[in-house]
């Protein structure tokens, strides 16, 4: 896929479960694995502090004005995405936001709005001007999932990314966080999107019978993967119903 600009590319783990914490109780955490890009390393509370979640937009939030002043940050919900919106709309910033919609889904156009110190944002389909309440929820989850990206987080988390979107439009999503210069860690339940990511790419996180939290790479990548090519079995079926093969 090709970007509006020249990015770097990086490091897209998907964790296959998700235990969800806000970034300000994190102090820093570690990881441990051989591969190159998960060497043991601490992340501070610096960096952590500027990470942003995302969950499922709240579109009930988006269908109402908003203030235009307030926080510059992204909430989990993408509820305040109307001011964010205009903000960045107002400093030129939203032409990558518009190319990945475009990707994933053709001819869409952002129009942010202000009136009174209120603002809000239409969604143009062709000549079809849309308010966010009549607006696939697909759509609106890509627009966050891009104004996100534009508010250059230290690392972001996306919450199970495959609701309201086609495993077509996640895989052009994937391609197009993949080139990011930040690191991105996608949870999902879904195999299809498991099945769209190589299994060094994938973080299994559970919950243990005690309460603790288990964190697993999957080890001898090369062995795993020839072996589940010759059973032909696929990486879903092998992470999400048993990693034991006879």
């Amino acid at each position: 896929m090709a970007l509006p600009y020249a990015r770097k590319p990086l490091w897209l783990p998907v964790l296959v479960e998700w235990v969800t914490t806000l970034s300000k109780e994190f102090t820093g955490f570690l990881t441990e694995a051989t591969d190159p890009l998960h060497l043991d390393l601490y992340i501070p509370l610096s960096i952590v502090s500027r990470a942003l979640l995302l969950k499922h937009p709240d579109i009930e939030a988006l269908t109402k004005p908003q203030s235009l002043y307030g926080e510059d940050e992204l909430d989990m919900r993408a509820s305040n995405l109307s001011r964010i919106l205009y903000k960045l709309s107002a400093e030129r910033r939203t032409k990558a936001i518009e190319h990945l919609l475009n990707e994933v889904f053709g001819n869409i156009a952002i129009e942010p709005r202000s009136t009174a110190n209120m603002v809000f944002f239409t969604v143009r389909e062709g000549s079809i001007e849309l308010s966010p309440r009549n607006t696939a929820d697909g759509i609106i989850k890509v627009l966050a999932i891009a104004t996100a990206v534009e508010l250059n987080p230290s690392i972001l988390l996306i919450d199970e990314i495959e609701n309201s979107l086609h495993v077509e439009a996640i895989q052009k999503i994937f391609d197009f966080l993949n080139n990011l210069e930040i690191l991105v860690l996608v949870a999902t339940h879904s195999p299809a999107v498991i099945d769209l990511v190589d299994l060094d790419r994938l973080i299994i996180v559970s919950r243990g019978s005690d309460g603790s939290t288990n964190v697993e790479y999957i080890e001898d990548v090369k062995s795993v993967r020839k072996r589940l090519l010759e059973l032909g079995v696929s990486h879903s079926e092998y992470i999400l119903y048993g990693k034991t093969m006879r």
